[in-house]
This record gives C-alpha cells, sequence and structure tokens, in this order.
C-alpha cells in the first residue's frame, strides 16, 4: 500500500476517549437501556455478564491492532486474513448500520437538550425553558437541531483532522467527569432520595408505582444483554479504525482494555448508586413505569439543588450524545477512506489534505 497521507498524531488519551464514545456509558444511563427493564431485571448483573462476553473480542482486537495497524481496522483484518469480498461486506454493512445510529443518536441528542431544559425550567419556575424545550419535541426543530449539530462537527472534522480528534477528548473527559459529578451528587442525597425523586416524577408528569415482581430474574436479565450490546461493550472497533493514525506502541496496545474498563466502571457505577440510593424495589418500578422520566441523569439533575451543578450535568448528558456523533463522524470517515484505498469505491475518497482530513468521506 502506498502512503495513505493521514498523520500519526492520535495519542493513547484520543484513542481511550474514541473508544469510549464508540461504547457510550453515558447513554446506558438516559434513556436507551433502562426504560426497557423487566420485573426481576438486575442490570448490575447484566453489564458483568456483557463484559465478560466482551473480552475475547477484545483481546482478538487488541492482538490484531498491534500486528496491522491500518486504517480501517477490522475490515483491513478480514479483508487480508480470510476474503476481501467478506471485509467490504462486513465494513459496508456496519457503516450503513452507523449512519442510522448516528442519525438516531443526533435526534436523541435533540431529545437530551429538550429533558435538559424542561427539568432545569421545572426546578427553577423557569417558564421560558419549559416551552422551548417544548418546542424541541417537534419534529421540524427537532431536525434542525440534529442536523446543525452534525452539520458542524462534520465541518470541524474538513477543516483539520487534529481539531476532530481534540474535539473528542474534550467532549469525553467533559462528560465524564459530569458523569462523575452526577453520582456524587446522588451519593449526596441518599437519605431522602425516594422522597425526593417522587417529587421529580409526579412534577414530570408520571405517577408513583409499586413494585410487583421477584428481586431476581435470570430470564428477565439476561433479556437485558441485547439493549446493553446495542450501545456499549461490543463497539470497539472505533479505536482500531484509525489506528494508522496511532502514535506509540502503548497506545495501540492499551487503548481497547482501558476504555472496555472504564466503559463497566461508568455503567456499574452508575447503575449501582440508582439501586444503592432508591434500593432495588423502587428504583426497578420507576424504571418499569416511568423510565423516561426516572433515570440516573434525571435523578442527578433534580437532586443537585445548585442551579451551577444542574447545568454542569444537564450539559454533561448533552455532551455524551454529541461525543458520540464527534466520534461517528471520524469512524465512518476511515472505514470509506479504507475501503476506497483498496479501490472498491471510487478513488476520490482516498484524497487527504495537508491537515490529515479525508476530506470527501
Amino acid at each position: 500500500r502506498e502512503s495513505s497521507g493521514l498523520i500519526k498524531q492520535v495519542s493513547l488519551l484520543d484513542a481511550v476517549m474514541l473508544n469510549l464514545g464508540n461504547m457510550s456509558a453515558g447513554l446506558a444511563l438516559f434513556t436507551s437501556i433502562t426504560p426497557y427493564v423487566l420485573a426481576g431485571t438486575n442490570l448490575l448483573i447484566a453489564t458483568t455478564i456483557g463484559f465478560l462476553l466482551a473480552l475475547p473480542q477484545a483481546y482478538v482486537y487488541t492482538y490484531f491492532i498491534t500486528k496491522i495497524p491500518r486504517t480501517g481496522g477490522d475490515y483491513v483484518w478480514v479483508s487480508r486474513t480470510l476474503n476481501g469480498g467478506i471485509g467490504v461486506v462486513m465494513a459496508l454493512t456496519l457503516m450503513i448500520e452507523s449512519l442510522s445510529y448516528f442519525a438516531l443518536t443526533a435526534f436523541f441528542a435533540s431529545q437530551a437538550i429538550q429533558t435538559v431544559l424542561n427539568e432545569i425550567g421545572i426546578l427553577n419556575a423557569n417558564h421560558a425553558l419549559v416551552n422551548i424545550g417544548n418546542i424541541l419535541t417537534q419534529p421540524i426543530p427537532s431536525f434542525i437541531l440534529a442536523f446543525a449539530v452534525f452539520a458542524i462537527i462534520i465541518g470541524i472534522n474538513v477543516a483539520k483532522a487534529k481539531w476532530g480528534y481534540s474535539l473528542i477528548t474534550i467532549l469525553g473527559i467533559f462528560s465524564l467527569l459530569a458523569t462523575i459529578l452526577a453520582i456524587g451528587v446522588i451519593l449526596a442525597n441518599v437519605s431522602d432520595f425516594v422522597t425526593k425523586t417522587s417529587a421529580m416524577i409526579t412534577a414530570m408528569g408520571g405517577s408513583i408505582a409499586k413494585y410487583q415482581g421477584p428481586s431476581f430474574s435470570w430470564g428477565a436479565t439476561l433479556f437485558m444483554l441485547p439493549f446493553l450490546a446495542l450501545f456499549t461493550f461490543p463497539w470497539m472497533q472505533a479505536g482500531p479504525a484509525v489506528s494508522a493514525e496511532i502514535k506509540g506502541k502503548r497506545a495501540l496496545k492499551y487503548n481497547v482494555f482501558l476504555s472496555l474498563i472504564l466503559t463497566l466502571i461508568l455503567v456499574m457505577a452508575g447503575y449501582g448508586i440508582m439501586y444503592y440510593a432508591g434500593g432495588y424495589s423502587f428504583t426497578t418500578a420507576q424504571y418499569i413505569n416511568n423510565g423516561y422520566i426516572f433515570n440516573f441523569w434525571t435523578a442527578a439533575i433534580w437532586l443537585s439543588n445548585n442551579q451551577l451543578l444542574e447545568w454542569i450535568i444537564g450539559l454533561g448528558l448533552i455532551s455524551w450524545e454529541v461525543f458520540i456523533l464527534a466520534y461517528g463522524a471520524i469512524v465512518f470517515s476511515r472505514y470509506i477512506f479504507a475501503i476506497a484505498f483498496d479501490r472498491v469505491l471510487p478513488s476520490i475518497f482516498t484524497h487527504v489534505t495537508k491537515n490529515g482530513s479525508p476530506i470527501y468521506t
């Protein structure tokens, strides 16, 4: 292969943040998983099983990323070791799926903004914020906002590849810190968690539900694995997809496992703190009956008791959504670039600017 024109400028931190966005722990704690729990579901056990099932994949990806650090990651590995046609079908299928995922994430980013504005507006009797949030629930404003956010991210990546990676790292660090802050806020309100979150549910249009069901069910717990798989552990191809741009052997060797473990800690801490503060019965009952109102992020915002903390945590949730779009723009472009570099797609997609951006992809 000829020199691609891409620049080795991705650090270990950049690569870990790229994978962290790929596994999207923050979305798992919002409305992506918890509204679908069943009676008897234990999200901590489900998360642990999901993590253990992902370990062989993490090993394989770490092995190949150190042996064949190429743009396109698993597309190149499959193409070179099994069959070129299989590699192309795998990569194009993944990219078609990814486009749908990014579109949905852009939509849910606007939903997250609406949720944050609505909740902070109710908390502080600010009707203007509530009205803005309600406007954003309408299809056209929601579409325009989602489109604008993704367009800005793509524009940043077109301008300069390094800016795209820097955006991911900044969003990742802020999202991480906001999640830790949210955990701290919930911990500080354990004694009256049930009372305060019950008031939140009522204020936001829900009704308090009582739990009826077993304390644990293997069937209900295993039922959550596909939901976890949609958002968390299997998605570790982001770092490998840009491995030609990763500088240093340590970054190649450790980025997959570091991000996998960090995702496990975040998801376990988020679910665990909700069980600890509310108890299993109350928490599960509200997930089942008020899942779109009652979750880790809405509880933390409501319990903040400080407008600055409310906004930081709210922006942290929004940041997780934008974070995913930011990694998506980079990873999608690298897969298409790699396929074009093999001349399966038009060679125009291999054009790289002097700033290291594969501009047409």
